[in-house]
């Protein structure tokens, strides 16, 4: 016995794009989860460190904030970012991550990006 069935096509190819849909709102998410955490983990003396957080797909987008108004983000969703970047373009980050700063751990920069994305992959922070 043999059952020939049609029309299937259409309706793979309307889940493959609500499943695309679904993972890049998923990597969206996920990315924004650790820039708040990234945010709120911050000292803050002047807030210009705390303002001065993008994160982007692909590519750094590194700046440095002198107002005390807070940056809100956006990402495009994309189903497939190769690379997530979390950027902060004040000259005294690293100071601040290393321990610097009485009001966040050492490490405190590493520490919000796992809490966010536990499996991250942060050998490369520069």
């Amino acid at each position: 016995m043999t059952v020939r069935v049609s029309g299937v096509r259409a309706t793979i190819e309307q889940n493959e794009d609500e499943l695309a849909q679904e993972v890049a709102r998923n990597h969206r998410a996920t990315a924004l989860s650790a820039y708040g955490n990234l945010v709120r983990t911050t000292p803050v003396d002047t807030g210009r460190a705390r303002n001065s957080w993008t994160v982007s797909w692909d590519f750094p987008n590194i700046t440095d904030s002198q107002s005390s108004t807070v940056v809100q983000q956006t990402l495009t969703p994309r189903s497939r970012p190769g690379v997530i970047w979390f950027a902060n373009g004040v000259d005294y980050i690293r100071a601040l991550n290393e321990g610097h700063s009485r009001q966040a751990p050492t490490r405190f920069i590493e520490q919000a990006i796992r809490r966010g994305i536990p499996e991250a992959d942060l050998s490369s922070i520069d």
